[in-house]
């Protein structure tokens, strides 16, 4: 129990850093970290000029104080701005790679310790360095050289720099030292052969500001914690010596410094609180590799391994899956259904019901991995398709672990949840708990199914495209429509407010719309074998809710491209016929007809009483008009009146002539009038007689117009017309428009009514059954080829999409707040106070 809280704890803490990360993601920091495995560090600018003066004082004074050491690599600078090459192949990193102690894993053993004479000879080299040193200023002081020679059985060590007074104290020191068979580290020249590493000493206040090396040891028995001492600064080379027990159990205590005696000739520096400059060489030692310096662990980037570790967690028995469930540890990359959270897809057995703190472990696994992709959130919208999240690409490999199974878990998470409750508002008193595992099933799997990797491959649309049995595409319809139907029950219930209305019918419309776009099957087996109805209704109560609030757009844009793509499939246009019987809670006029009447009359609702919320979407809805009128099979009277005065609205010259695209409304209608006629002309009466009493809108459709006067009329409207129209934009519509079919039309009928008309007592039954018996077969043009529009994706689309799905898990993410809405790129927040 107490790995799995840690393991929580530390779920929280990523949750909570990761976002963080992405915001500062300066420099390539995240690319460097996460996919190079390096903690990158970058020169700051104002110290690169006294940068090169450090390190060229440094390497002289090197050279003069011990001239038989090899010259240390004096490598160029890097320019201003310029990051360290970050490779493994630097000598840095080489250096490292092969005799770090840290990492060793075979004792070395102790050479010869030097005698007193050499200890004298080394003091007085010393002492030559130490009177040139006393020329310079304290920050520009040479940083000391140290050899360290390894004690047997030691796993870590670490230098501790102290203060010696006389050569005479410090050989004693060292000689009791040698006693204890303690590492021994000392100033003196030449380094010890074959069992020495060079290393730099880094002082603690540029320490501080540079990400440190975490020391980790291969064999954990062996690795003991050691606490470091405040380092101080001195003016002059000392020897420091370090001790250490071998093997202890605990850690060691500090070691106590005896106070040192201050020399005749130099007067003791108290500690400064500023920190001392860095030389090239120390900030070279500032760019670690994380994965054990030599990719021991890590063979792949950092950021795949997180990702992948994520992905098993989801299913670890006991901290995700119920140990009732299973006690083994998943090993099957394909679908595993001992793991499923739920049934339904891929098993329709029941499940071992999770305990609260695994529904929690889930919920906050999934957390992890949606902040571990919301880098895109800090990248402008022009921006988001061409930055490849590769956080992304990563989680839709198909080598990631148990993608089928996660898939198939998050979505029959959502299919089995039961909006209605067992009583009458059963869900307004008491709290569902559910919901919120649900939002974030429903995030996690529309952006795994939103992504496009540059390399064409998602694995998880590879999965939704292979469902095609009957009973799991049943499964999927059937959870879809129970969750979109309590938008429409909740608003018509006959107990008032006696069911609420659930919190995630936007993401909800998000994964519908995915599957459908993805899923060819589903879509002709949803219009084909299921009733249609069951998912119409919610659509078009989203629609007509929503067309007036500029904030929802996004949902409306939403449920009418769902209506388009289903529009592209003759059994969509057929299953209208079915006769409308429910009661809805839709602001529509009473009518007698069927759902291709309730469909087009809630267009004509929506669009005429618009205020330019929606005006983007009316190529959008008339498009589905126009796909299922050539399979509607009769349409009522006020179906009839509602097309016909939409035609007289949009062909009308105040509106025609003011914007370059407003002729394609009234190409749509024709088209729709069209259809009608020609392939279900016996049961559209209706339309037929609407035509021809409206037939003088027709004709001025056909008329030319003085544009002169039409200009003068539009430039007085009050809003500004940027549109001026010309004699050569007319050309290229007028003379395209499909009025063949009416004018025939009113040809042939118009003269027939006319005479029935003029008849005393006549009525518009009369004209409606004269209309029924007669025929225009041979009469009209041939009947032209059924045109379906169908949809068509596109980067704009993309785009939309991905800030719509973002803006949705930023709202769902304020209580606590996960994101920082000052640094948010992707769309702009307005806070309301």
């Amino acid at each position: 129990m107490s790995e799995y809280t840690s393991a929580k704890n530390s779920l929280h803490l990523l949750a909570r850093i990761l976002p963080f990360v992405f915001e500062h993601n300066e420099d390539r920091f995240v690319d460097l970290l996460f996919f190079d495995n390096l903690v990158p560090t970058r020169i700051p600018a104002h110290l690169l000029q006294e940068l090169k003066q450090i390190d060229a004082k440094h390497n002289q004074d090197v050279k003069n104080a011990a001239p038989q050491q090899q010259p240390t690599s004096n490598e160029p600078l890097i320019a201003e701005g310029e990051q360290v090459p970050q490779t493994p192949t630097t000598p840095f990193v080489k250096n490292v790679k092969e005799g770090r102690e840290n990492f060793s894993q075979q004792p070395v053993p102790v050479p010869k310790q030097p005698t007193p004479t050499e200890n004298v000879k080394a003091v007085e080299d010393v002492n030559k360095g130490k009177e040139a040193a006393a020329d310079t200023p304290p920050q520009s002081e040479p940083v000391v050289q140290h050899s360290v020679t390894h004690a047997p059985a030691v796993a870590t060590t670490t230098a501790t720099p102290v203060n010696e007074s006389s050569n005479k104290k410090k050989n004693k020191k060292n000689k009791k030292k040698q006693q204890q068979a303690s590492a021994e580290v000392k100033t003196e020249e030449p380094v010890a052969p074959a069992a020495v590493q060079e290393e730099k000493v880094t002082p603690a206040a540029v320490e501080a500001d540079l990400p440190a090396l975490d020391t980790l040891s291969e064999n954990k028995a062996e690795q003991e914690p050691v606490k470091e001492e405040e380092p101080q600064q001195v003016t002059e080379p000392v020897q420091a010596a370090e001790a250490s027990a071998p093997q202890p159990q605990e850690p060691s205590p500090p070691v106590k410094q005896e106070e040192p005696a201050v020399a005749t000739t130099t007067p003791e520096v108290a500690p400064q609180p500023t920190a001392a400059p860095i030389t090239f060489d120390q900030y070279k030692q500032s760019l670690r590799k994380i994965t054990h310096l030599a990719d021991e662990i890590l063979q792949t980037p950092l950021a795949h391994a997180m990702v992948s570790t994520f992905m098993k967690v989801l299913f670890v028995p006991g901290f995700s899956i119920p140990t009732q469930q299973t006690s083994k540890e998943i090993n099957s990359s394909d679908l595993d259904i001992n793991y499923l959270w739920d049934k339904g897809l891929g098993d329709v057995n029941a499940k071992y019901p999770p305990s609260y703190d695994q529904l929690d472990n889930r919920h906050d696994t999934l957390k992890c991995l949606i902040s571990t992709f919301s880098g895109v959130l800090y990248l402008h919208s022009d921006e988001c398709n061409s930055v490849e999240n590769k956080f992304l690409t990563i989680a839709t490999l198909p080598e990631m672990p148990n993608t089928k199974t996660l898939l198939y878990s998050l979505l029959n998470m959502v299919m089995n949840y039961d909006p209605r409750g067992y009583m009458p508002y059963t869900t307004q008193v008491f709290s569902n708990y559910s919901e919120k595992y649900i939002e974030m099933a429903l995030h996690m799997v529309s952006i795994l199914l939103h992504h496009k990797p540059s390399s064409g491959v998602n694995v998880y649309v590879k999965h939704i495209r292979e469902i095609n049995n009957e009973s799991e595409l049943n499964a999927l319809y059937s959870g879809i429509t129970l969750n979109l139907q309590n938008l429409v029950a909740s608003n018509n219930t006959y107990l008032p407010n006696s069911q609420r209305q659930i919190s995630f019918y936007e993401e909800l419309l998000v994964l519908t719309w995915k599957i459908l776009v993805e899923n060819v099957a589903f879509r002709i087996y949803i219009c084909k074998e299921q009733d249609v109805s069951l998912l119409l209704l919610p659509l078009l109560f989203v629609i007509q809710s929503h067309a007036t609030e500029p904030s929802k757009f996004p949902v409306v844009q939403m449920a009418s491209f769902m209506l388009l793509l289903l529009s592209g499939h003759r059994e969509f246009g057929v299953s209208l016929n079915k006769p409308f019987l429910q009661k809805v809670p839709l602001d529509l006029p009473v009518f007698s007809g069927n759902y291709a009447d309730l469909l087009i009359i809630l267009l004509h609702k929506v669009i005429v009483s618009d205020k330019g919320t929606i005006r983007p979407l009316y190529d959008c809805l008339l498009t589905i008009v126009a796909n299922i009128s050539p399979y509607t099979k009769s349409l009522s009277l006020v179906t009839s009146v509602k097309l016909l005065s939409l035609f007289e609205a949009f062909s009308s010259t105040r509106f025609l002539y003011a914007s370059d695209k407003n002729h394609q409304y009234v190409q749509l209608l024709l088209e729709v009038f069209n259809n009608l006629i020609q392939y279900q002309y016996e049961g559209n009466t209706h339309l037929v007689y609407a035509i021809l009493r409206r037939r003088k809108a027709f004709k001025e459709l056909e008329k030319d117009h003085d544009l002169q006067e039409v200009n003068a009329g539009l430039a007085k409207r009050r809003v500004p017309n940027t549109f001026v129209p010309d004699a050569e934009w007319v050309k290229t519509w007028k003379p395209f428009l499909p009025l063949q079919v009416v004018k025939a039309l009113f040809d042939v009928l118009t003269p027939e009514v006319e005479k029935l008309c003029s008849r005393e007592m006549a009525t518009s039954e009369d004209v409606l059954d004269y209309l029924r018996k007669s025929t225009l077969v041979g009469l009209l043009p041939v009947p032209h080829t059924i045109i379906i529009r169908t949809f068509q994706n596109n980067p704009r689309i993309d785009v939309f999409l991905t800030t719509y799905l973002w803006g949705l898990i930023y709202l769902k993410s304020l209580v606590p707040p996960c994101f920082d809405a000052n640094t948010i790129k992707l769309f702009q927040v307005n806070v309301i106070e």
